[in-house]
């Protein structure tokens, strides 16, 4: 497969995760189990954002350092045109 068809796969996988978000769920007895309001529902919330903050966070590390280097190859190609 080349560069074209991940990039489709990706986008298809992105868009049918963030249409259907009840199929990313980890587990449902964690969202049945609280009622909304309540002591035990704010902990079963603060556990959903903390999952959700490492889920985001190697996505962004790998993200910065993708554009560092595309950006410095970028760089170096007009360094090496240029001269």
């Amino acid at each position: 497969m080349n560069f074209r068809n991940y990039t489709i796969l990706g986008s298809l996988l992105l868009v049918a995760l963030l249409v259907c978000p009840e199929m990313i769920e980890a587990c449902p007895n964690c969202k049945s189990g609280f009622t909304e309001g309540t002591t035990q529902a704010s902990v079963g919330e603060a556990y959903s954002t903390t999952i959700y903050m490492l889920l985001v966070l190697p996505a962004l590390i790998v993200g910065l350092i993708a554009t560092k280097i595309v950006r410095s190859a970028r760089q170096h190609t007009q360094n090496t045109i240029s001269e």
